[in-house]
């Protein structure tokens, strides 16, 4: 019975696969190695210009990048006026821009986005 089933599934005109040729240039949609160990690099510098900063001008750049706060929701969460959240801002994104090109200018393109102006 094993046998006939084998014959008639190789018989089937559906059960046939289609073998499609190997694309050489297939990129790995997976980190490599190397890229891994550089963003982990980009990462821990990025961290530490955080840090690095005074706490009221950190308070503000994380409430505005990383919680999406908007000016006003800053101010009132800090108590103080949009025109310092925007200040703070502007001096937190400027202390990052040059801790990391003080640290490594081959890898401020990758800050691009983060420190972004958006002050106006």
């Amino acid at each position: 019975i094993g046998r006939n089933l084998a014959i008639d599934h190789q018989r089937n005109p559906f059960s046939k696969t289609e073998l499609l040729p190997l694309d050489e240039e297939l990129l790995c949609p997976l980190l490599q190695p190397d890229e891994l160990a550089c963003l982990r690099q980009q990462c821990e510098m990025l961290l530490d210009a955080i840090f690095s900063m005074p706490k009221p001008c950190r308070d503000v750049f994380l409430l505005r990048k990383l919680d999406e706060l908007s000016y006003n929701q800053i101010a009132a969460r800090l108590a103080i006026s949009e025109k310092t959240v925007q200040r703070r801002l502007v001096q937190s994104m400027l202390h990052i821009h040059r801790y990391v090109s003080n640290s490594f200018r081959q890898f401020l393109p990758a800050f691009s986005i983060l420190l972004s102006f958006d002050v106006f």
